[in-house]
């Protein structure tokens, strides 16, 4: 089943990149107390604020946004999607039609905080 807009994130960990190496961190950590822009794309990553790898796919699995990519070799990865989420909860939430970059983009998400 795939999340929808309030509907409260799941506990799950996921990996940071920081300076020191890969570290553990928690959904709670990374969403509780806060208004957080969260970017998904199913493929290689590249340099922003706080980097979290979904490496296993728990966090995508609970969040029901997987995509199916073996037939171009790739396995099973996250769909491409922004949301906005406060205090854990879901306040937004934006999927991408396959091969689409619209509603996923800084910019789109922009518009929706009013910015």
């Amino acid at each position: 089943m795939t999340i929808e807009v309030g509907d409260t994130l799941p506990a799950v960990t996921l990996t940071q990149a920081t300076l020191d190496g890969p570290k553990p961190v928690s959904t709670d950590d990374v969403f509780k107390g806060k208004k957080v822009a969260l970017f998904a794309v199913p493929g290689a990553f590249t340099p922003t604020i706080m980097m979290l790898a979904d490496g296993s796919g728990d966090f995508t699995r609970a969040v029901g946004l997987t995509m199916d990519a073996t037939k171009f070799g790739m396995g099973e990865r996250s769909q491409r999607y922004s949301m906005i989420v406060e205090d854990g909860v879901v306040k937004s939430l934006n999927i991408e039609e396959p091969g689409e970059f619209r509603v996923s983009s800084a910019e789109y998400l922009v518009d929706q905080l009013g910015g």
